[in-house]
């Protein structure tokens, strides 16, 4: 059925002066949507003007005014009357030209919404032009409200937003000695603004004041539910910009002890992928006490699936949710998850060795149904591998698209060929994007790389850039873990690279003591 927009009207009687002034409640058989504008605009005026001259001369009307007690012509005027006489007793000041329109855009944005139009660009538009383009405005006069009011219209419009955004952040906080947030800032407004600098990237410190403006609050403070899943979300987020994880950290930790209030499955969701993303300590008693059956979106599924890999090695938490979030996922369907969904419960499953038949079957088919990005691709094909169930078309894929992978990608390719004794270095290109990739390679990566290869059997002429993935893998050793150390051990010693072997040793020898027994 055809929509009708039904507007009420005056019908003319003998003559204009004395309408009838009954009113129309009914357009059957019309749809004005599709008519000229000016026809629109020209049959509200008039319908306006005969509402008026009914309003200022009620009685020369046929029907001796009957017509006033329609809400149609005082109801509108009662509630924009009320709304005015209450403003305006409590209001400060008068009105200035930026807040009538910022009022005036709100008002048509609301009207807008509810007629199914897209309104937040307008609104959106006018922050932007009040707090980046009004150079009579200053922002180190604006309230902790406005800022992170305006910030959150500044990430909404992404990067046109980002030069804006910044001098917002820079408003907000104080630099000397150290950054932290000024002015009265609360729960809700650090949220919104943290989510809106860590939604686009801006060159200011603000993790770390962030993170401290939460550990300086008094130990007694609740935090509403929503400001704690979107600050933590925030951190976690931006800790890995600033380098500092251990700074939020300790801020997710007070975090998630001061939560009040029943949380809702996107709270769970996400402070459990922010946790896992900062190593929180308490991230498994958190865990333990998580209500899979209420997840019902597959995002809210696969964060929680690849916050239990943070745990899978410590702890009983993820042997214990890992079958039910599997279940739960199965219940919804894989084929609802999008692609870097799917890669995330499929990272839990394998982190948490989750091997049950009927969810690897359902989850091999549609990998085989999917065309993947290259992301997601590396990423699934690596747990897919560990879990014993990467299929060789997935293999050749995974290999032969070498060059749209991360250089984390390119790691996990050839570390999950090795594992299943299939070369990946003999594909045309995979060589090729490593080599053009080798710089921005992480320690990790690099010893992944340099374990495939020495898996394999050394191409002839290609020993050179063996050499130098080992070579790159010594100097940054410090910044590998105890099993990653090991790996890279084991490498040197099948290359026969007693050199760089012994330039490992003297990190070992300089590492035992802090990492004490596990790397014993």
């Amino acid at each position: 059925m055809e929509p009708t927009y039904q507007s009420p009207q005056f019908h003319g009687g003998d003559g204009i002066v004395t309408p009838s002034g009954s009113i129309e409640t009914n357009l059957e058989g019309r749809c004005t949507l599709d008519e000229p504008v000016m026809e629109t605009i020209m049959r509200d005026l008039r319908s306006i003007g005969t509402k008026l001259k009914y309003v200022m001369l009620p009685r020369a009307r046929a029907d001796k005014g009957a017509g006033l007690r329609e809400w149609d012509l005082w109801g509108p005027l009662v509630l924009c009357l009320a709304l005015g006489i209450m403003l305006s007793l409590h209001a400060e000041q008068a009105l200035d030209l930026a807040e009538l329109c910022g009022l005036l855009v709100a008002l048509v944005s609301l009207f807008t919404d509810g007629r199914g139009g897209r309104s937040g660009q307008a609104l959106r538009s006018h922050c932007l032009w009040r707090f980046s383009f009004d150079d009579a405005l200053s922002l180190t006069d604006a309230s902790a409200r406005e800022l992170a009011n305006a910030a959150w219209a500044c990430a909404k419009v992404t990067t046109a937003g980002l030069p804006c955004l910044e001098r917002i952040a820079t408003a907000s906080l104080e630099m000397d000695p150290r950054p932290k947030f000024k002015g009265s800032f609360t729960a809700v407004d650090v949220a919104q603004l943290c989510w809106s600098l860590a939604s686009l990237t801006v060159e200011v410190p603000w993790c770390r004041a962030a993170a401290r403006w939460v550990t300086d609050q008094p130990a007694t403070t609740a935090f509403p539910a929503q400001s704690v899943s979107t600050v933590a979300w925030a951190l976690a987020r931006g800790a890995a910009r600033e380098g500092a994880k251990s700074e939020a950290a300790a801020a997710v930790e007070l975090l998630l002890q001061g939560l009040e209030g029943d949380l809702e499955p996107r709270h769970w969701s996400n402070l459990s992928w922010a946790a896992a993303k900062v190593n929180a300590a308490s991230l498994s008693p958190f865990l333990w006490h998580l209500p899979v059956e209420q997840l019902k979106q597959p995002q809210h599924l696969a964060n929680v699936a690849w916050a239990t890999a943070a745990t899978a090695e410590i702890s009983e938490t993820a042997d214990r949710l890992m079958p039910r979030i599997a279940s739960q996922a199965l219940q919804l369907g894989l084929h609802v998850f999008q692609d870097e969904e799917l890669a995330g419960l499929l990272y839990g499953a394998a982190s948490n060795h989750f091997v049950e038949e009927r969810f690897l079957t359902e989850a091999q088919q549609e990998v085989a149904s999917r065309c993947l990005g290259g992301v997601e691709l590396a990423g699934i094909f690596w747990s897919l591998s560990v879990l014993s169930s990467a299929s060789e078309p997935l293999r050749w894929e995974a290999a032969n698209r070498a060059v749209e992978l991360s250089p984390q990608g390119l790691a996990n390719v050839a570390w999950a060929c090795a594992l299943q004794a299939w070369d990946a270095w003999a594909t045309a290109g995979f060589l090729a994007a490593v080599k053009s990739h080798l710089k921005d390679f992480s320690p990790q990566g690099l010893v992944n790389l340099a374990w495939s290869w020495t898996e394999m059997e050394v191409h002839p002429g290609e020993e050179g850039a063996l050499r130098k993935i080992l070579l790159m893998a010594v100097e940054r050793a410090e910044e590998l873990k105890a099993m990653e150390f090991s790996s890279l051990l084991c490498s040197l010693a099948k290359s026969r690279r007693a050199e760089e072997a012994a330039a490992l040793l003297r990190h070992l020898q300089r590492l035992e003591e802090p990492m004490g027994d596990e790397m014993k």
